[in-house]
């Protein structure tokens, strides 16, 4: 810019000139006794992670199932009511997932034949083995992503009545201890299989792939299947849960006779 008055001059640097004489970057600049990490270096310690995770989620478990049930305070009610509800529960559970694994394999299909026809990857042959490896670890995200829903249902029907009872014998901060505890055990179980079956499933792709990069393009099956049973589990749930609000607010009122705003 020129200064009309004084007849001052001056340019200002542009990004190239910025560019070029920026110093290199740390990263780049050589460093004597380097050792290359590869991906079963940083993977392991994942798995084992994972594997410690999963210790803790049982050893939580087994401190929750010890809580007293229903006949510790001579109300044996509780314990049939709370059994009943798992077993209604688990019910639903195994339904919905009869549905979700007729789909997730529909969709699987569909997958292998896409990445089949369209392999993202480098390898021999055009890449057509990336369809059944992308299908592979969708069906493992979905898989992984189911268990933890049926131990998430198993844990929340085992604390309901171990809750009650600790409220009745102690205090609220008793009951508020065990429901902790059973939210804590679903917690673990979801970090603990999905940090072990992440991991897991890169290992196994990095075996067949070019470099870490492909592994990951792969990979994006694996977060896919976890992605779409958790999806089944969040519509359908909250349709299983009204369906039975409104079952139980029809038995009360036309069977029970039980007006909308008694106490009971």
């Amino acid at each position: 810019q020129r200064g009309s008055q004084r007849g001052l001059c001056f340019q200002l640097p542009t990004l190239r000139s910025l560019a070029e004489t920026r110093p290199p970057s740390p990263s780049r600049l050589p460093c004597e006794g380097a050792m290359e990490v590869s991906s079963q270096n940083v993977a392991l310690p994942a798995l084992g992670a994972a594997g410690v995770c999963l210790l803790f989620t049982r050893q939580l478990w087994r401190g929750l199932l010890k809580h007293p049930t229903g006949k510790r305070v001579a109300n044996t009610q509780l314990d049939v009511l709370a059994g009943q509800i798992k077993s209604g529960a688990m019910a639903f559970l195994r339904e919905e997932y009869g549905q979700m694994g007729r789909m997730v394999l529909m969709v699987a299909g569909v997958l292998f034949v896409l990445f089949a026809r369209y392999p993202v990857t480098s390898q021999a042959g055009g890449g057509a083995g990336d369809g059944p490896r992308v299908a592979a670890a969708f069906i493992a995200g979905a898989a992984l992503s189911a268990l933890a829903g049926w131990v998430g249902m198993l844990v929340a029907t085992d604390a309901n009545v171990r809750t009650t009872v600790a409220c009745a014998l102690g205090t609220l901060n008793s009951g508020l201890q065990v429901a902790f505890t059973a939210g804590s055990v679903m917690g673990f179980v979801v970090v603990s299989l999905g940090l072990g079956g992440l991991t897991a499933a890169f290992l196994a792709l990095r075996e067949t792939a070019a470099n870490d990069a492909e592994a990951l393009q792969l990979l994006s099956g694996f977060s896919f299947g976890a992605s779409m049973a958790a999806l089944f589990a969040r519509v359908a749930g909250g349709i299983y849960t009204k369906a039975a609000d409104v079952a139980a607010d029809l038995v009360g009122k036309v069977e029970a006779g039980i007006d909308e705003d008694d106490p009971h």
